[in-house]
């Protein structure tokens, strides 16, 4: 007798899921990757065709050179005009309304203005009647001193001169004295010491260096042949033998000094009209051959 067993599958739902697992251990970071290629050099703006290359066609402004110059564009077109401002306000418009007012006597209509915009009152309405009041009158000030506008000195520079005998120049060049004038004025002549200062008439004799030597000057107030009215001669020579003296150390002296006295100053001073400066400064007291006392004579001394 045969047996037969059978067998029936059995299968239930699915289960739920699990809790996570533990976080794993983290893998070691992979090499670094090398470097990439350098790119490639950019254009510069003014390498119109992109070659690298300098072409006489990429100086734009012309100037020999290429950079970023040449990179810049045209000028742009000059903008439109602007509107006009509006007109300002004439000072005499007190009430800004654009209209000179006139005293009511003068305006016309029932509407007339209570004020007056005419200041002066010269019946116009103008610029003239913006002006202030009148200020108070000041003091008097003090007299002031005599002036002596027509004594006149000039100083000849001579801080560069030396081992010559002599100079000379033309008052004329270097005076503000025309030459129709020049018989009005009567010249006094003075040499300036650069160490101390001191002031010597001249002609004279001055001690130089280590001796006397006599200095003489010429004016001339008549022209010749040789010479022009107006010129001057200063000229230096020994004392024992008056042979010429050219060994003047340079800069011994600062300047050859030039009194103008105008004849009209004289004459005004204490009524001389004898004309003769000189006279009339030797009647006064005053010694010419001393530059301080001229000076303070005519109020000149500083």
């Amino acid at each position: 007798m045969a047996l037969s067993i059978g067998f029936m599958a059995c299968s239930g739902e699915d289960g739920m899921d699990g809790d996570p697992g533990i976080q794993g251990t983290p893998g070691t970071p992979g090499k670094a990757g090398n470097n990439g290629d350098n790119g490639s050099d950019g254009v510069n703006c003014w390498d119109t065709n992109g070659d690298g290359d300098n072409q006489d066609s990429e100086d734009i402004n012309g100037d020999g050179e290429f950079n970023g110059l040449d990179c810049q564009g045209d000028n742009g077109d000059d903008g439109n005009p602007g509107n006009d401002g509006e007109d300002g306000i004439d000072c005499w418009d007190l009430n800004r309304d654009g209209i000179g007012n006139l005293p009511p006597e003068n305006q016309e209509g029932n509407e007339a203005e209570v004020y007056s915009e005419d200041i002066n009152g010269d019946g116009v309405v103008d610029a003239l009647d913006c002006r202030g009041e009148q200020g108070e009158q000041g003091e008097q000030g003090d007299q002031g001193e005599q002036g002596n506008a027509n004594v006149i000195q000039y100083d000849w520079d001579l801080s560069n001169y030396g081992m010559d005998s002599g100079f000379d120049f033309n008052i004329l060049d270097e005076m503000d004295i025309s030459e129709q004038d020049l018989p009005n004025y009567t010249f006094l002549f003075y040499l300036v010491e650069a160490e101390d200062n001191l002031v010597f008439p001249v002609p004279a004799i001055i001690y130089i260096v280590n001796g006397y030597r006599f200095v003489r000057v010429v004016y001339v107030e008549e022209p010749n042949n040789i010479n022009e009215v107006g010129d001057v001669f200063c000229s230096f020579s020994t004392l024992s033998d008056e042979t010429a003296y050219n060994a003047l150390p340079f800069g011994h002296f600062s300047s050859f000094r030039v009194v103008a006295i105008e004849v009209s100053t004289v004459i005004n001073k204490n009524g001389n009209s004898s004309g003769d400066v000189m006279a009339h400064l030797k009647a006064a007291g005053v010694d010419t051959s001393d530059y301080h006392a001229v000076m303070a004579y005519f109020g000149l001394e500083e």
